[in-house]
């Protein structure tokens, strides 16, 4: 009983682990950005097969903005992909299904760090996902409104 296990160190390691992430998300809401937008115009409402085409077209441009629609309707349809890959392509095709999720990892960053863009976040926000819990903080963030339209004089 009074034996200190590989339990307990993984209990405690799982618990240390998930510290960050919590201050993380408390500070995320606590810290609000101020100021007019830095990241350049409002990115215009799209439709499903624009916010694709647009997401694959920007595939490595973590600049600018992305609307909720665009990131959203690009999210939807990266795991409805990832799905029907997964399901119907694995008996017949194998290690295809592996392939797709990392072919669209790189496009869904780059829609991520715009969308954080349009609510005046830098793409560095993008690390909460690996703390466990910043996920869900930043599934609160992508879901908010775009802050200002103005341009902000960073350089003045």
């Amino acid at each position: 009983m009074g034996s200190f296990s590989l339990w307990h160190i993984l209990i405690l390691f799982a618990v240390l682990a998930f510290i960050p992430g919590i201050v993380l998300a408390v500070l995320l809401f606590l810290v609000r950005p101020s100021g007019p937008n830095r990241f350049g115009a409002s990115a215009p409402a799209r439709n499903f097969g624009d916010a694709i085409t647009v997401c694959l077209s920007k595939f490595v441009d973590f600049n600018g903005r992305a609307s909720r629609s665009e990131y959203w309707w690009f999210y939807l349809a990266s795991f409805l992909c990832s799905l029907l890959v997964s399901t119907f392509a694995r008996p017949i095709i194998g290690g295809f299904a592996q392939i797709v999720p990392l072919v669209l990892l790189l496009p869904g960053l780059a829609a991520g760090a715009r969308r954080l863009h349009d609510t005046n976040r830098s793409a560095l926000w993008l690390l909460l996902n690996l703390t466990g819990i910043g996920g869900l903080a930043l599934l609160i963030v992508f879901a908010l409104p775009p802050a200002g339209d103005d341009q902000a004089r960073v350089f003045e």
